[in-house]
């Protein structure tokens, strides 16, 4: 073994065990009654969350309609020796 090995014998027993309790979780689900019951609830509940989003993606994009593009808005033009807010003519 080398030394980081050595130094490290916690990380093969975290390993060990997250293994055995997925080893655990897959033949609880595939080879006991309950599990097939937990599959079939599964399968059934996450057709039904697929069906409502697909119904939400189509009605989002059928309202979704393109937004016409808005014309920017003309200047008016300032008259040339005028004070802008008011209008009258600078006295000179």
């Amino acid at each position: 073994m080398s030394e980081s090995e050595e130094q490290k014998p916690g990380e093969y027993i975290i390993g060990l065990a997250l293994g055995t309790l997925v080893a655990a979780g897959a033949w609880f689900l595939y080879k006991t009654k309950k599990g097939k019951h937990v599959r079939s609830w599964w399968d059934k509940y996450f057709n039904e969350l697929r069906d409502e989003w697909a119904k939400l993606q189509a009605k989002e994009s059928t309202a979704a309609a393109p937004k016409p593009v808005r014309k920017p808005r003309p200047h008016p033009e300032i008259k040339k020796n005028t004070f802008h807010q008011s209008g009258r003519p600078l006295a000179k």
